[in-house]
């Protein structure tokens, strides 16, 4: 299983390139915020929707970016597929901008979370195995809201949901499409191969890593944590040693 994943993934990448330029830009950018309830922590799940709007678009700063969209406009009437975007462990909603302007102008409504505790902001759960398993729960509470409640909901087209993920968000996305995730599988492979760099004794990610995936996670594995309404995923420099077995 975990193999039909890897090799599923490259492949989908340029599935999804070649058809977002089947269609030039037609259309403008529409963006706006949206928070989710999330019950578990008694919190919100942020983020930012991008999606195609027949409104003006115009050079708009937005914190320290600047991007050209018709902020809070009228989304355009019709089915359209729906892209997640899931970012890197203590990073931003805000990181795949570019792509998400460029699927919107294409048709796509584009949707960037803000994982709770594990961005950068606040990175309270970063390094815990509660992270991996919360994950992809938020993702999946934001769809909910994206098709249930949200004014967006009767313009998304649900038999064509994907994800992106980078890093972390890699994992999310691969999660949320099937692969099980064995969250010893770092510390397994480490103690197995000492002399690869990944596993080195230096400081950073690699040292973070290993902490992470200790002798006392070996075997810990997480339940299944996949949505059956994610039907592609786009991996970039996923965490895929996780599903390694």
């Amino acid at each position: 299983m975990h193999r039909f994943f890897w090799i599923l993934a490259i492949p989908l990448l340029f599935v999804c390139t070649a058809r977002a330029q089947e269609t030039l830009s037609a259309y403008s950018v529409g963006v706006s915020r949206f928070s989710v309830p999330y019950k578990p922590t008694d919190s919100e799940i942020p983020g930012v929707v991008w999606y195609p709007t027949d409104e003006k678009a115009t050079e708009t700063e937005w914190g320290p970016f600047r991007m050209r969209v018709a902020r809070d406009s009228r989304i355009i009437t019709g089915k359209h597929p729906l892209i997640v975007i899931s970012h890197g462990s203590g990073g931003s909603h805000m990181a795949h901008r570019d792509t998400a302007i460029f699927l919107a102008a294409r048709g796509y409504v584009v949707v960037a979370l803000l994982h709770p505790r594990n961005n950068f902001l606040d990175d309270a759960d970063g390094g815990s195995r509660a992270n991996w398993i919360n994950r992809p729960h938020h993702v999946s509470v934001v769809l909910d809201w994206l098709l249930k409640q949200s004014a967006y909901a009767s313009c998304i087209d649900s038999s064509r949901i994907g994800g992106i993920g980078h890093s972390a968000g890699g994992y999310t996305a691969l999660a949320l499409a099937g692969g099980i995730p064995d969250l010893g599988a770092i510390g397994r492979y480490c103690t197995a191969h000492s002399d690869v760099a990944f596993c080195g004794s230096g400081g950073g990610i690699v040292s973070w890593l290993r902490g992470l995936f200790a002798d006392n996670w070996h075997g810990a594995q997480a339940e299944d944590l996949r949505d059956a309404r994610v039907r592609a995923v786009v991996l970039l420099a996923p965490m895929g040693v996780i599903f390694g077995g």
